[in-house]
């Protein structure tokens, strides 16, 4: 193209030159107010025709430099991106084969190379935190969020690096930052709870919880969302302003009747005023909605602190009769026998449990025990044989029936699993009675 454009130059100065010869007349060119140069017209086309010619030539030349460096540029920046991504790919099937230490060196010469590639910061701090370097982990991930402010994974990593290193503050802020991103990101919403409940700050789960509910509509969530409004109210309990807690549990008890906790809290400032009737209303008010057994266990302690077994016992048999399937209400009722002494009545009980359940030991040295008191030697050494290998607890918690934790007293709310009212007392099922791990969550307290 070069050789047709000098061509063209060549064959238009051969003209012109032709022209000049036959075209002698001059004209007079300023190039200052006081300058004049005469200059055949013909010369004077050539010449401006050249400049045109050279400054087009210039410009071609310098747009064709400027392209080729632009190319070349992209040329070596395509070849060291494939050259990161190459190794960014060792470094993760490294990882996947958990060959950490080689994945971090190809990691690390990746960095060389790009020190703010955003991925293998991210990469290599959790690394560093697989191996239990959390300062090292929080460094990485910061320089990480310094490049992507608003990258959901470099944020979750960062605060799960907070989280572990017990810096719960500085997590709970990220997770706040993530929410203020994304305003439905469920997983952050989950762990900033987890830090209010951790922190007992009730009122800031409740104010999140209502946001969780919104986006949720669960009704799971709906009694979490009560808890957090029941939990809220401890601190009036030291303040005791009965009237303020007696007003605030009545309001959650309308607004989820089949929630225990606010019954239980009700009643026992009613008993502590002295109302012991509007107590133990509101405690059957509350095994009617609910059912929960730590109601019998309630008012089973308040009439034997009144020393008026009879309406213990009332209370035991309207349970058995509104829940006759279920045995465990029959048990109890057997066991406050026991404990008052009442032998003849305790032996009926049991006596028609050991036939529904046979294998189950405590049932039988419960048994052996009563034909002992009553002098029914040979019976009560047949009950102890068949539990040799038992070992009476002392203690019987409540055990929570969704993951198997045990407390001593009934909660709410299952500090191991987080699952709300799962806190009850269970009988095993009959062909696993003999099993000892199952005989723990039988009954409560002696």
């Amino acid at each position: 193209m070069i050789h047709r454009i000098f061509f063209w130059i060549l064959f238009f100065v051969v003209v012109m030159l032709y022209l000049s010869h036959l075209n002698p007349e001059t004209v007079q060119l300023h190039l200052t107010s006081g300058t004049v140069f005469p200059i055949s017209m013909s010369l004077l086309i050539i010449s401006s025709m050249g400049a045109g010619v050279f400054v087009m030539m210039t410009a071609v030349v310098f747009r064709d430099a400027r392209k080729g460096f632009a190319e070349w540029r992209e040329k070596g920046r395509l070849k060291k991106k494939a050259k990161i991504m190459d190794l960014y790919r060792q470094g993760i099937d490294d990882l996947l084969s958990r060959k950490r230490e080689d994945a971090l060196k190809h990691f690390q010469k990746i960095l060389e190379w790009d020190p703010n590639h955003l991925d293998t910061l991210l990469r290599i701090g959790e690394v560093c935190r697989y191996n239990g370097n959390l300062k090292e982990a929080v460094r990485y991930h910061t320089k990480a969020r310094a490049i992507g402010s608003e990258n959901l994974s470099v944020l979750f990593a960062l605060s799960k690096d907070y989280w572990q290193s017990g810096q719960m503050i500085e997590a709970a802020e990220i997770y706040r930052t993530i929410l203020n991103i994304d305003n439905r990101n469920v997983a952050a919403f989950l762990k900033l709870r987890e830090f209010y409940e951790r922190e007992g700050a009730w009122d800031k789960a409740y104010a999140l919880q209502k946001d969780y509910w919104n986006l949720k509509k669960d009704p799971e969530e709906k009694k979490r969302l009560h808890y957090y409004q029941f939990m809220s109210a401890e601190p009036l309990h030291s303040e005791k302003d009965r009237e303020r807690l007696i007003r605030h549990y009545s309001e959650l008890i309308r607004a989820d009747r089949t929630f225990a906790a606010p019954y239980l809290k009700l009643g026992k400032i009613y008993e502590l005023q002295g109302d012991q009737k509007e107590a133990v209303k509101i405690w059957k008010k509350g095994f009617k909605e609910t059912g929960a057994l730590v109601f019998l266990e309630v008012m089973d302690g308040h009439y034997r602190r009144l020393e008026d077994p009879a309406k213990g016992i009332q209370v035991y048999k309207e349970a058995i009769d509104r829940y006759p399937e279920n045995p465990v209400f029959k048990f109890l009722l057997g066991k406050f026998y026991y404990r008052l002494e009442m032998v003849d009545d305790a032996l009926d009980v049991f006596e028609s449990l050991v036939q529904e359940w046979p294998g189950f030991p405590i049932l039988r040295q419960i048994l052996g025990d009563l034909y002992h008191k009553r002098g029914r030697t040979e019976e009560a050494f047949l009950e102890y044989r068949e539990s040799v290998n038992f070992i009476r607890p002392v203690l019987i918690p409540y055990s929570c029936t969704h993951c198997g934790n045990q407390q001593a007293e009934w909660i709410p709310c299952c500090k191991r699993c987080g699952k709300l009212e799962t806190m009850t007392i269970q009988l095993p099922a009959a062909d696993k009675a003999a099993l000892p791990s199952r005989i723990a969550t039988v009954i409560h307290h002696d």
